[in-house]
């Protein structure tokens, strides 16, 4: 209600119980105080209370009205002054806006961390829960694990994609246990589950999702087989991998590069033999197994049954041997 409503409304409530009052009681009253004595009509000394009601009233409504226009403008200017903060923030500028009011606390500090360019170290969040967010997200930004199970996020939530990327980085075996869960992961997750996997995992796992294909993914498996004492695969496995019909001439010469020292070498011998009787593109590569042990007579007898140009580089490596010069393969390969 405003001012002069209530005024004007307490005038006449007053002056309605003055003529109910003094049509009911039209006698005076004296009051008597220190000496000092004072006669009115009986409705005078029931209204004079309703008076002074109204009179504290009026100063306790104006009184706060003034507050309210205050906090009020002060609300306005914070606004104003968040507005800028805001566009600054979002520059990457520095800021130091100063807000009047509480309400503006809190939103200003996590303003500030919402900026790709602004970093929020020893920003303070009065707010408990918003405190605890913003760390959390401070945790999976810096590369930590979060425990985000309180929150419910969604699968294809971005905190709760890259704390699985995360995950993966801190541990490797977790892989596995998203590479089971079909179809609940992004692409982007599994890619880089089935990547760790092959990076980290055991060939047994590896086998139990999906044996690589491809280029890339063999050559890993050939390295961790060739370099890690605890990454377990048989031969028979290892022959399994490298014979795709998909693979070069120089891709099979690579693998023979890698076995060389993994392979004793009859079982090295033997290995890239079977591939070229198995797998079209791999006599260069036994070719290249069969210089490498030394095994001239065997070498020489398969190059003469060469067409033309054909294994030109190893025809080579022969000339420069019968010619004294006795040169590893890998200078032509």
């Amino acid at each position: 209600m405003k001012t002069k409503q209530f005024f004007l409304y307490s005038i006449v409530y007053i002056a309605i119980i003055a003529i109910l009052v003094f049509t009911q009681q039209s006698e005076s009253y004296t009051l008597e105080l220190f000496g000092f004595a004072l006669t009115l009509p009986v409705a005078v000394w029931i209204v004079v209370p309703l008076i002074l009601y109204m009179v504290l009233a009026i100063f306790h409504i104006v009184f706060h009205s003034f507050a309210f226009y205050r906090t009020k403008r002060a609300i306005a200017k914070d606004l104003s002054a968040y507005d800028a903060m805001s566009k600054e923030v979002l520059l990457g500028l520095d800021t130091n806006k100063d807000f009047k009011t509480e309400f503006f606390k809190d939103p200003s500090d996590i303003t500030k961390i919402l900026s790709p360019w602004y970093d929020s170290t020893g920003v303070d969040i009065e707010n408990d829960e918003i405190r605890e967010v913003v760390n959390v997200i401070e945790q999976v930004k810096n590369g930590q694990v979060a425990d985000l199970r309180k929150y419910r996020l969604p699968k294809n939530n971005g905190l709760f994609l890259q704390n699985e990327l995360n995950r993966l980085d801190a541990e490797p075996e977790y892989a596995y246990e998203i590479l089971k869960t079909k179809g609940v992961y992004s692409e982007n997750i599994t890619k880089k589950a089935y990547d760790v996997l092959l990076a980290k995992g055991s060939y047994e796992k590896i086998k139990a999702y999906k044996i690589p294909s491809d280029i890339e993914g063999v050559s890993l498996l050939v390295d961790r087989a060739t370099s890690e004492a605890d990454f377990k695969i048989s031969n028979e496995e290892l022959f399994d991998l490298v014979n795709n019909e998909s693979f070069s001439e120089q891709d099979f010469i690579s693998f023979a590069k890698k076995l060389k020292n993994h392979l004793a070498p009859e079982q090295y011998k033997a290995f890239f033999e079977r591939l070229k009787n198995e797998n079209s593109q791999g006599t260069e590569a036994y070719l290249y197994v069969l210089y490498e042990l030394g095994m001239i007579d065997e070498f020489r007898d398969q190059l003469s049954l060469a067409d033309g140009d054909e294994f030109e580089k190893f025809k080579i490596l022969l000339f420069l041997r019968d010619n004294g010069k006795n040169v590893p393969a890998s200078l032509l390969f």
